[in-house]
């Protein structure tokens, strides 16, 4: 029973870390396709940084997404995209149709 248990724990480390691997972005798309607007109510929201090929990018996000800004340099540069742009002051967000936004 003991090693079956020991087997079970062992078996279940492996899945959950192999699961959380495949779900890293491997192309800025799929990056920016991962990340989380949503909400229900304006304190859902918060303005990170999400970065994007360009350096820093502040958005409204979800407040318990976190941005990956090192794989955002990463896969900017294998994809040779880096740049330089401006970028827009956020004063605050909300909760728009369920989606974080720009008050």
């Amino acid at each position: 029973m003991k090693k079956e248990l020991v087997f079970l724990i062992l078996l279940l480390s492996i899945v959950s870390c192999t699961s959380q691997t495949s779900s890293i972005p491997k192309s800025i798309k799929e990056y920016q396709d991962s990340i989380d607007y949503s909400c229900s109510k304006d304190s859902d929201c918060e303005i990170k940084d999400i970065r994007n090929c360009c350096g820093y990018f502040p958005s409204c996000v979800n407040k318990n997404f976190r941005p990956n800004l090192k794989l955002v340099d990463e896969l900017c540069k294998k994809e040779d995209k880096l740049s330089i742009c401006g970028f827009r002051e956020i004063q605050s967000c909300e909760c728009i149709n369920n989606k974080c936004g720009e008050k």
